[in-house]
């Protein structure tokens, strides 16, 4: 289904692995990190905003620009 807000109004990522990481285990020990392909989001016509020093917003990523890291 590739990653929605839920309840949130947009997507979050970063630009930091160790930073997903950290942000993952506040909710579970038992975490998946995800790379999004950006210039391919883009290229599907996403905009991908900055909305901190490493975090980035967007309103969905489908399941083709999902890569699994761990």
């Amino acid at each position: 289904e590739g990653l929605k807000p839920m309840r949130r109004n947009f997507v979050h990522l970063t630009t930091s692995v160790e930073e997903a990481l950290e942000t993952a285990k506040r909710k579970s020990k038992d975490v998946v990190v995800l790379k999004v392909d950006v210039n391919k989001l883009r290229s599907l016509g996403y905009s991908v905003k900055r909305a901190g020093k490493s975090v980035y917003v967007v309103e969905y990523v489908p399941p083709s620009c999902l890569e699994v890291l761990t």
